[in-house]
């Protein structure tokens, strides 16, 4: 992973209800002069912390699919699910 990316901490900026977009943040600060930005669309569910810092995509776990499905009911086995974590505790 980017050595940049995984010392950055990632905030949950916005969700857009009518287009179903999230938008994740790392502002710039002292040590980072540019924001980074991660937008996701078409978004259905989510489950995340407001602060992370660093992350990592993944696929999800059966028990986190279980979990997922049940939320979401009419949702068929094509639909891309996709866990973000933090790398780190935030503080």
């Amino acid at each position: 992973m980017n050595e940049q990316i995984s010392k950055r901490r990632f905030k949950f900026w916005e969700y857009n209800v009518s287009h179903n977009q999230l938008l994740i943040r790392s502002p710039k600060n002292k040590e980072f002069n540019t924001n980074i930005d991660i937008k996701f669309i078409g978004v259905s569910y989510l489950d995340i912390p407001t602060t992370m810092t660093g992350f990592l995509f993944s696929e999800p776990s059966i028990d986190e699919a279980s979990k997922i499905k049940l939320n979401l009911p009419g949702k068929s086995e094509s639909d891309h699910i996709f866990v973000l974590s933090s790398l780190l505790a935030a503080h």
